[in-house]
């Protein structure tokens, strides 16, 4: 490794609080160190020169794992396939996910997890029980107040082909990551010192990717996210005014009848009321319970929903752009996340009654401006409305 690798890893990462607005700032020097074979692909497009990205030494193709960390987990067949069997033939249930150190290097993977490099934080010497932020030390003058910034930051590498995104995955490949998601996030709540962990994807360099090969990152943190609580604390509050927020929402939006893209017996797709950006599409379940303890025919679903609506957005993103006459389509950008459930609440006598993790998709087609970035509030330029009526002419 590196002298830059290793001390990016040994950087320590801290959340700052600013007692004015009452938010925090996590700041996280060894993140800016990660290099960018995004950045490097356009400088080679801008140079007119072809370059094979496997050329590039993609450390998320196979024969390059000496380029990450060594795995947490593998994704592998249960039994050798000969190379000619079509695998997408296959179904999740003929994978099985390894611990990193149980797999034979010869053996092929499908997918697998490592240690981000560059974490944003990452374990020490932690025991005990998970924290709050209100926990939290004030520096040398007693005027600025801080938390050390402990937890877990993982790459899930989505497949062995050198591909974009999910829009460009089979099912299978998408099923799979799901699958590792909740083995990974059931991993992070088993070790009893996190308190909230979700998992997220950047596609694209305006979604923040550093990298063109299909990944998936998952982090877990000591302390719940002050916004995370937040939310869960209004939930509970909306909870114990309609019986279930999420069932009188989804009541009212059935009557609407023009935010909601697509349901099934077990989720609805739908763009929310109050949409911060363009193309803000949700997925949510119709049922209470944690996303660690999904089934496989819960997740499996969910993930052939989570690929439908990339590539909707995607269809929908690549019409506006020959509504304004692009001269090229550019890639699609987006942000997909799981708005999880925390492992431990604020107070668990006032937990929510509806436990309904979500997963967000936010395209990346807009920046903040100086009057989003000065009054905090977000300005939609596409009302979710007309963002729901197109998708629902493209989804499934």
């Amino acid at each position: 490794m590196k002298n830059e690798e290793t001390q990016a890893c040994r950087d320590a990462s801290e959340f700052r609080f600013d007692p004015l607005t009452e938010r925090w700032a996590l700041v996280a020097e060894g993140r800016g160190k990660r290099p960018s074979n995004i950045a490097r692909k356009r400088d080679d497009d801008i140079g007119d020169r072809t370059k094979d990205e496997a050329s590039w030494r993609c450390p998320f193709c196979p024969g390059n794992e000496n380029e990450t960390t060594p795995a947490v987990a593998t994704i592998v067949l249960k039994r050798v396939v000969d190379d000619s069997q079509d695998v997408d033939r296959l179904t999740p249930d003929d994978f099985e996910i390894l611990d990193g150190g149980r797999v034979n290097p010869a053996r092929r993977w499908f997918a697998r997890v490592v240690e981000n490099k560059y974490p944003a934080f990452r374990v020490t010497d932690l025991v005990g029980s998970p924290t709050s932020f209100a926990k939290v030390e004030r520096d040398a003058s007693g005027f600025h107040r801080s938390l050390r910034a402990f937890g877990r930051h993982e790459v899930l590498i989505d497949t062995n082909r050198h591909i974009r995104g999910w829009g460009e995955a089979s099912r299978l490949e998408v099923q799979l990551v799901f699958r590792a998601f909740r083995s990974r996030l059931q991993a992070f709540r088993d070790a009893g010192i996190f308190g909230y962990a979700f998992a997220f994807k950047n596609v694209g360099e305006n979604a923040g990717a550093s990298q063109p090969h299909a990944h998936c990152q998952l982090t877990a943190t000591e302390a719940v996210p002050r916004d995370i609580v937040r939310e869960f604390d209004n939930l509970a509050r909306l909870d114990s005014a309609y019986g279930s927020y999420w069932d009188a929402l989804f009541d009212v939006e059935r009557r609407a009848g023009v935010r909601i893209v697509w349901e099934t017996e077990r989720y609805v797709v739908y763009c929310p009321y109050a949409s911060r950006f363009p193309g803000e599409t949700e997925i949510c379940p119709k049922f209470d319970r944690r996303f660690e303890d999904y089934d496989n025919e819960e997740l499996d679903e969910l993930a052939t929903l989570a690929q439908e609506v990339a590539r909707a957005l995607e269809r929908c993103a690549h019409s506006s752009a020959v509504e304004r006459s692009a001269p090229r389509r550019e890639p699609f950008d987006y942000n997909a996340l799981l708005r999880n459930i925390p492992y431990v609440f604020s107070n668990d006598e006032l937990a929510p009654k509806s436990l309904r993790p979500r997963w967000a998709f936010l395209p990346s087609l807009v920046k903040k401006a100086g009057f989003e970035l000065g009054s905090g509030i977000d300005i939609n330029p596409v009302a979710p409305e007309t963002i729901a009526a197109k998708l629902r002419s493209y989804f499934a």
